[in-house]
């Protein structure tokens, strides 16, 4: 796998993608029982530090093409907000003022897209 995440062609990235599809119930294993340090993690399973290797796993985690779950996140983040601010929960009511603290502070939207992501999780 150290060899095909390094080549960069594209029949590698197919061929990564197959390898990383292949391995996925051991890497869960791995990352949810913190068997190993992440450096070593890396030695194994280079392609996970990338970005079509996130995109692979991160489709086989939750079962959608993170490229889909952009897009929604993006067009629904207002309705989600929304939502959110009528939970009671004292933990989701702090969270939501950080995310209003820090989209003020960086001018943009991507901490409340992260902070969605927080509170969905």
């Amino acid at each position: 796998m150290v060899q095909i995440a390094g080549s960069g062609q594209p029949a590698a990235t197919t061929e990564m993608k197959e390898l990383m599809a292949a391995t996925y119930t051991n890497q869960r294993e791995i990352i949810n029982g913190f068997e190993m340090p992440m450096a070593e993690l890396l030695e194994h399973y280079p392609p996970l530090f990338t970005e079509s290797g996130m995109e692979c796993h991160f489709s086989a985690l939750v079962g959608i093409e993170l490229s889909s779950m952009s897009s929604a996140m993006e067009s629904q983040r207002s309705h989600l907000l929304n939502f959110m601010a009528t939970l009671t929960s004292p933990a989701v009511r702090e969270i939501l003022g950080r995310i209003r603290q820090a989209t003020e502070e960086a001018g943009c939207a991507e901490p409340e897209i992260l902070g969605i992501i927080l509170l969905l999780v």
